[in-house]
């Protein structure tokens, strides 16, 4: 596994944001960066990198990015089909619609685009952005875009989660996927929050675990990748193990707008591109210990989408 090239990368681009999510305290970072555009091509250029790696691009809102274009532009250049995701809240629906116009007809098939969204009922609660005008802006886009995968992205808290099934079924209705996340404290990322509580009580728990069974069942059918990625929840609520270890450190880097370089969010940086290469970075002795404690002790420590795979 130490030879593995970098097959995925999640490239913060800002960690600017126009909300200000309970869950989430991005928005309090003092410092606001953008990535400058020669950082990203030096990514690009690294021999780490697989031939066409899974590019996602988030923030912060990466639509803040001035240069989100630009951005877009290099990496179709440099790593034509990689663009595969962009994380975004939804709000700023010109850019976003300005964007697809502008590069739909070069994005991959399986392009997707992920919105947050956290329950038909709670969102503006969790998110303090209004539920009409999130619906209105995924209205358009599904109809500005009807071949647009679009995936909604849903933050399970104390707030929401009896929302859970209800917006299952919305989404279904409109023909989007909807991904179900348990809240989580990434200090590295987003810093976490004090506006709102990380944990569930025995009660919460229940109910959360029987609505994601019930999701769990329609999903086993529609995306078993998901349902995959379900269970882990369901597991993590119960305080089981399950038979999954994380691949993440293996195949993934995160890089934060000021160079900084993870290959997981819930360990140290391996490293910063603002004095070495991405190549060393990889190559390091940082990288290479976080992979050897996979190895040797496993780890189910978060609930991350990406990373879960079969034991090694």
């Amino acid at each position: 596994m130490q030879g593995h090239k970098i097959t995925k990368i999640n490239i913060a681009v800002t960690n600017r944001c126009n909300l200000k999510c309970r869950h989430c305290g991005i928005w309090r970072q003092r410092s606001k960066m953008e990535m400058p555009t020669d950082l990203l091509k030096r990514i690009l250029g690294s021999n780490a990198l697989a031939a066409f790696p899974d590019i996602t691009l988030t923030g912060g809102e990466p639509f803040l990015h001035p240069k989100l274009a630009k951005i877009s532009e290099i990496i179709l250049t440099k790593k034509k089909n990689s663009l595969k995701t962009i994380v975004t809240n939804g709000v700023l629906i010109d850019d976003i619609c300005g964007f697809l116009t502008e590069f739909s007809s070069r994005l991959v098939d399986g392009f997707s685009l992920h919105i947050s969204f956290d329950g038909l009922s709670c969102n503006q609660e969790q998110r303090g952005i209004s539920n009409s005008l999130m619906l209105k802006n995924l209205a358009i886009i599904k109809h500005s875009f009807p071949k647009l995968e679009i995936v909604l992205k849903f933050t399970v808290s104390i707030l929401n989660y009896h929302d859970i099934m209800p917006t299952y079924r919305f989404a279904c209705s409109k023909g989007f996927k909807i991904k179900f996340k348990l809240i989580e404290n990434c200090q590295s990322y987003t810093k976490g929050s004090k506006f709102i509580k990380k944990e569930f009580c025995a009660a919460e728990k229940k109910s959360i675990v029987t609505s994601l069974q019930w999701v769990l069942k329609q999903e086993h059918r529609k995306h078993p990748e998901n349902a995959m990625f379900i269970t882990r929840q369901i597991y993590s609520l119960l305080g089981e193990k399950d038979s999954l270890s994380c691949k993440t450190p293996f195949e993934r880097i995160f890089v934060l707008p000021d160079g900084s370089v993870y290959s997981c969010l819930y360990s140290k940086k391996i490293g910063s591109l603002k004095n070495t290469t991405l190549d060393k970075i990889w190559l390091s002795k940082s990288a290479k210990d976080i992979r050897q404690e996979v190895i040797s002790e496993g780890c189910c420590g978060c609930t991350g989408y990406h990373g879960f795979a079969p034991a090694y």
